[in-house]
């Protein structure tokens, strides 16, 4: 997986700039070293040791759908099916935000039930959309912030 730097030191480096010409270099920087979603998912998948195709079924979501996510042809995907692909992709909160991140969506948020959800079933190594949904609307009483 490309290294980057994290935020505080890009924050930091940002911080240095003095004029628009060191921040045109900077910025150009920035867009060379960033990767795509795509990049992001398969990398995690290789490290995870899962198939690309098992992850999309165990993320309930059509394979139309999640593979238009995956390869970037859907441009907005919602949160709820960004999250179903990661939480397929065992992935820990840390990567999940930055998956958000990369598709442009809001990190998680502990104040919101769903994602409350999330991270509770995360933190205890359980990686099932049907549970985690389950769960969500068991908490929510509703389904519309389920994963799919």
């Amino acid at each position: 997986m490309a290294d980057s730097k994290n935020t505080v030191e890009l924050f930091n480096q940002l911080n240095s700039v003095k004029s628009t010409i060191d921040f045109n270099q900077y910025f150009e920087t920035i867009k060379e070293n960033r990767i795509t979603f795509s990049q992001y998912y398969n990398d995690i998948l290789a490290k995870k040791n899962i198939c690309l195709a098992d992850a999309r079924k165990q993320s309930g979501l059509s394979k139309d759908y999640a593979y238009g996510i995956i390869n970037g042809h859907s441009k907005n995907p919602s949160k709820n099916k960004v999250l179903a692909l990661c939480v397929a992709a065992h992935m820990t909160i840390d990567e999940i935000n930055k998956a958000l991140r990369l598709t442009n969506n809001s990190c998680l948020d502990v104040r919101n039930v769903r994602d409350a959800c999330i991270v509770f079933y995360i933190n205890k190594g359980i990686y099932d959309v049907i549970k985690i949904n389950q769960f969500i609307e068991s908490q929510n009483g509703s389904q519309k912030d389920m994963l799919v």
